[in-house]
């Protein structure tokens, strides 16, 4: 059986993943820094401008669809390193635990990072990057706090 340790489980992710347990005789662990997968974030502005009442539509999968699955998932997750000659990773788990994980196919599906555009008044204090579901909670927040 092969394993395959997949880095990322957002988009690109939870297609990889998926795909990968499609296929017999495959073993998938997952590992994610966020505590959700999938989020639809082109949705956020609907969201934030009360357009839709909840950001909860705006997932398309959980981690237990992959449980179900038979993967191995680990959310709330850091890859610390990769020694890609021994085929392994060092993860520290949610729970603060460090181990180190064996692969025969690692997979990054890591997604991106806002870029923060230099441009005057970027730095007030109003001004958020959203990307993420946790991004588009706080501004909504804000938003219910504002006086």
């Amino acid at each position: 059986m092969a394993k395959t340790i997949l880095v990322g489980a957002n988009h690109a992710g939870t297609a990889c993943a998926n795909t990968i347990l499609s296929y017999p005789n495959q073993e998938l662990t997952i590992y994610d820094q966020n505590s959700n997968i999938s989020f639809l974030g082109c949705g956020m502005a609907l969201w934030i401008g009360e357009q839709i009442h909840s950001g909860d539509g705006l997932f398309y999968a959980k981690p237990q669809d992959f449980l179900t699955k038979g993967a191995k998932v680990n959310m709330e997750s850091q890859v610390l390193s990769v020694d890609y000659d021994k085929k392994t990773v060092k993860v520290q788990l949610k729970d603060g635990q460090v181990i180190e994980d064996h692969y025969d196919n690692l997979v990054f599906a890591t997604g991106s990072i806002p870029n923060r555009i230099p441009v005057k008044g970027f730095d007030l204090e109003n001004v958020q990057m959203v990307k993420l579901y946790q991004n588009a909670a706080e501004v909504i927040e804000k938003l219910k706090n504002k006086g």
